[in-house]
């Protein structure tokens, strides 16, 4: 049995291309979770993303021998979800506000340590000072800083140009900056300096 782990993406599409299964399973693998919690920021149904994402993928298998991809894969493979995303919203309406409360993972350890709570405020305020931003900025900071996006692969994935990728992710860091003191404490905010600025 061969092994795909450290092809690149080009080497996988293109084996992918002649009907490679193994090299699509291993697209599927290297992107799925990343592609679902892009998707989530859209749907905020985490079985409709998951939906979605499959979706996406089926048609690349299914297309294939005609896959089109301008840019990168990563590049092409978020648009696409973000397409198909959009599509749900259209068609789901009437569901969406539903499924749009899926709660979140209950914390496996009951008895956590002070410091997973420390972690989980940590984290509301975080998410809390994002959520301030404008949603095309904030999915353009989640993209570039969380999912290790480039401004080329953000900007192709969004329609938009580098130099509009580029302003908001500028304001995205003034946001931050200005915002640090809604943070508990200055370990805290360390924590952010390194999350956010060294990343």
């Amino acid at each position: 049995m061969q092994f795909y782990s450290d092809n690149s993406d080009e080497q996988l599409i293109n084996k992918t291309r002649v009907g490679d299964k193994q090299a699509f399973e291993t697209l599927f693998d290297r992107y799925y979770e990343v592609l679902c919690d892009f998707s989530f920021q859209f749907l905020k149904s985490k079985d409709l993303s998951e939906e979605a994402v499959s979706d996406v993928f089926i048609k690349v298998w299914v297309n294939r021998r005609e896959l089109k991809i301008q840019s990168t894969l990563k590049a092409y493979l978020f648009r696409a979800v973000r397409n198909q995303s959009i599509n749900y919203i259209e068609k789901e309406t009437k569901h969406f506000e539903d499924l749009s409360n899926v709660s979140q993972k209950p914390t496996d350890n009951l008895q956590a340590a002070d410091h997973l709570l420390i972690l989980e405020e940590f984290q509301k305020n975080i998410d809390a000072i994002i959520d301030q931003m404008p949603d095309q900025r904030k999915l353009i900071f989640r993209m570039n800083r969380l999912e290790g996006m480039k401004y080329k692969e953000i900007a192709d994935a969004l329609g938009l140009s580098v130099y509009t990728v580029q302003n908001h992710m500028v304001e995205a860091t003034k946001h931050l900056s200005g915002r640090y003191k809604q943070l508990k404490s200055l370990k805290m905010w360390a924590i952010v300096f390194l999350l956010f600025f060294f990343v």
